[in-house]
């Protein structure tokens, strides 16, 4: 036998030895003991679902504000207001023109003449707390004599957006649970959440309404709803984290701060989502549209009693009330409404809770932007004719909540003393300002739009019966300005119409694109005639108060 060479290391191997794989199971083992291990302790430790959320919109810079570096002399006065779409006047072009910024400038201005009033805005469309929190940190360099941030309106929307529930409800939604814990967890969600270039959902709005085919009456386009009431919990101490980081950012330059609850159209804007046709309330409704005088409590209460968690029915017993003169029982019921909706978009009794709560314990004023446009007489419910839509309003609707700030900001000392009088003069500088810069074209397509992505969003949440009206009134302000038959503007405004007409009366097997380009010429006609609304009732089948399939 050939003597063995010794090894690198200079040792001989013994004879008769080989070589042999060994597995390590020892290691093995130890690894998936390791794994289930962590799989355990990961699962328990306290998780904000949260978390996984992105920030709807990235904000932009401020124009206007270089000189706002240094601080205020004594003849300065700044505003700075901070908010989503309703702070920047839409949907009134361009940006600005209409909202209660510019017009609280105007007014100032006047009645005021020995200050350098100067009053600007931060807002895009969709921005939600957290977005404005990141802007008060961007901007937390400038000095303005007082911030005013508008809220309330969009932070359930983001939740809506990424369709995807906050609490696992089946199998599948428990392991993307998962799988989205350990993306945050990678991502570093915390550092994320504090940092200035936050993840977007830029543009998830407009993907979503663009998949408007995929919805069907009671059976939302929208993935994951409804937003349950412990979800919507979660979301109120996402938006309370938030609203802190404001207050820090404030603190800091010792800057009077002031949280504003945005407008909410309680009287006359319904629920967005609906999850079950029920025939018996369809039929109220219908009966409502028509021939309102006939809403009666008589026949709501009932039905309440039968279907206690109904928004709708809440919504209609609202109104029922407020016709009687019976103002605060009908307030409850609108906000009932607003509670019980199975898609809310915008402001609910959590959520407003949730705002004043936090205001309070950062030492925050916190004033509700509806109590600036009452209906009178209402005790507290805001005039519908003073919005365009849920949450936007007219440009009388801006022009009057610039007074309410003016005043309320006076009274609590963030800006000077008004002058005896100066009410009149305030509204007469902010009137003459409307009426040089909002034409009547303006107003009409504002009314127009407004109704139309009503329409869409109501449509998109299940809800066909309810968007009907929304389309109708959108149909009925473009008259003007439609062109005919062919005018491309009529291609939509058809394609929705038929769609939650058929809908709504049970029978949108029937659309193709022969029935639409038919009823594109029909549109038209009952458009120049006045008469949508009819042409409406007749495409549903619910003339006679019967969605049946005639």
């Amino acid at each position: 036998m050939t003597p063995q060479e010794p090894d690198e290391f200079g040792s001989t191997p013994s004879a008769g030895s080989e070589k042999r794989a060994t597995v390590p199971w020892s290691s093995a083992v130890t690894l998936v003991a390791g794994f289930l291990v962590m799989t355990v302790v990961w699962n328990l430790l306290p998780h904000d679902p949260t978390q996984g959320l992105r920030v709807l919109e990235v904000p932009g810079g401020v124009r206007g504000m270089k000189d706002w570096k240094t601080p205020p002399n004594d003849d300065d006065l700044r505003v700075l207001v901070l908010g989503a779409s309703l702070a920047s006047g839409f949907p009134y072009m361009p940006p600005g023109v209409a909202a209660f910024t510019s017009l609280l400038e105007v007014g100032l201005s006047e009645v005021l003449p020995e200050k350098n009033v100067d009053c600007q805005f931060l807002a895009r469309p969709a921005l939600d707390s957290v977005g404005l929190a990141v802007a008060a940190e961007n901007l937390a360099s400038y000095q303005p004599s007082v911030w005013i941030v508008t809220l309330g309106s969009n932070e359930y929307g983001n939740r809506l957006f990424a369709e995807r529930t906050l609490i696992p409800r089946t199998p599948v939604e428990w392991v993307e649970d998962r799988a989205s814990r350990f993306q945050v967890a990678l991502a570093g969600a915390q550092a994320t959440l504090a940092s200035a270039e936050p993840k977007v959902m830029q543009g998830r709005g407009e993907a979503l309404l663009a998949n408007l085919g995929d919805s069907r009456p009671a059976q939302p386009g929208l993935d994951a709803l409804p937003i349950t009431e412990q979800e919507q919990h979660l979301l109120v101490r996402r938006t309370q984290a938030a609203l802190a980081r404001i207050s820090a950012v404030a603190a800091d330059r010792d800057t009077p701060l002031v949280f504003c609850l945005t407008s909410d159209n309680l009287a006359s804007t319904p629920p967005l989502g609906m999850l079950e046709v029920i025939p018996e309330i369809d039929a109220l409704v219908f009966d409502a549209w028509q021939a309102p005088s006939r809403l009666s409590l008589a026949k709501i209460e009932p039905l309440l009693e039968r279907f206690p968690r109904r928004a709708d029915l809440h919504f209609l017993h609202g109104q029922a009330l407020l016709r009687e003169g019976k103002s605060a029982q009908a307030r409850v019921a609108f906000q009932k409404a607003r509670d019980l909706d199975a898609a809310p978009l915008h402001r609910n009794s959590i959520m407003d809770q949730g705002i004043r709560d936090q205001a309070k314990r950062d030492g925050h004023l916190c004033w509700d932007l509806n109590d600036a446009v009452p209906l009178p007489e209402s005790l507290g419910i805001p005039d519908p004719d003073r919005f365009l839509d849920i949450v936007h309003l007219t440009a009388e609707g801006h022009r009057d909540v610039a007074l309410f700030l003016a005043e309320k900001l006076a009274q609590e000392g963030a800006i000077p003393p008004l002058p005896e009088g100066w009410r009149p003069r305030f509204l007469q500088a902010c009137n003459g300002y409307l009426e040089e810069n909002i034409q009547a074209a303006d107003e009409v397509n504002a009314v127009a739009r407004m109704e139309l992505g009503m329409a869409s969003w109501t449509r998109i949440s299940g809800n066909f019966r309810d968007a009907l009206p929304y389309l109708c009134r959108s149909a009925t302000a473009q008259r003007d300005q439609l062109t005919g038959p062919d005018d491309p503007a009529m291609i939509p405004l058809t394609n929705q119409f038929l769609t939650c007409a058929l809908g709504t009366g049970g029978i949108l097997d029937r659309h193709d694109e022969a029935l639409e380009e038919a009823f594109r010429g029909q549109l038209w006609q009952a458009i120049r005639e006045d008469r949508v609304e009819q042409l409406a009732y007749q495409t549903a089948g619910i003339l006679s108060g019967d969605n049946g399939n005639e």
